[in-house]
């Protein structure tokens, strides 16, 4: 080991001992506290936003698919109310079907019979009917009410998308 070569690592540590390099060491630790406080602070706030955020999405979120599935509700039974008024109509043509084929072939005794049973039908397609127009103005006031309560306390809206 040479003399210059000792004499530069002791300069180094006699450098870091002088009072200016005291003075020099915390006043940049000082500005590195306050960057770390500063970054703290910023994160702080933004984890903040973001538990607000996810907050306001899950109230509305829920109000909405509170909402949606009072809709499906209604249109679940609207769809149900029209398949019976289906199948009535079906049960009726085929009940005419069968009094036009008995009439065809001649058949005065089977025409009868199905002419009967043609009547039987139609009353039960007429009193599905009535059910089925009380259960649209049923469905069609439940509704009006839920309308009625979204007006009054609506859904709120997705919040903010930024932070």
């Amino acid at each position: 080991m040479t003399v210059p070569d000792a004499i530069a690592p002791r300069r180094v540590w006699t450098w870091l001992g002088t009072p200016g390099s005291v003075r020099v060491i915390t006043a940049g630790m000082v500005v590195y506290a306050l960057l770390i406080g500063a970054l703290v602070f910023g994160y702080a706030r933004v984890s903040g936003c973001l538990a607000q955020y996810a907050d306001a999405s899950a109230r509305s979120t829920a109000a909405r698919a509170t909402a949606a599935g009072e809709d499906r509700a209604v249109d679940e039974a609207d769809r149900r109310v029209n398949e019976r008024d289906r199948a009535a109509s079906a049960r009726a043509d085929d009940a005419l079907d069968r009094v036009l084929l008995a009439m065809a072939r001649r058949d005065e005794a089977a025409t009868q019979a199905a002419f009967r049973d043609l009547l039987k039908v139609r009353a039960e397609v007429a009193q599905v009917r009535a059910e089925s127009a009380a259960a649209r103005v049923a469905n069609n006031e439940t509704r009006a009410r839920n309308d009625d309560a979204r007006k009054q306390n609506p859904v709120p809206p997705p919040p903010s998308q930024s932070c």
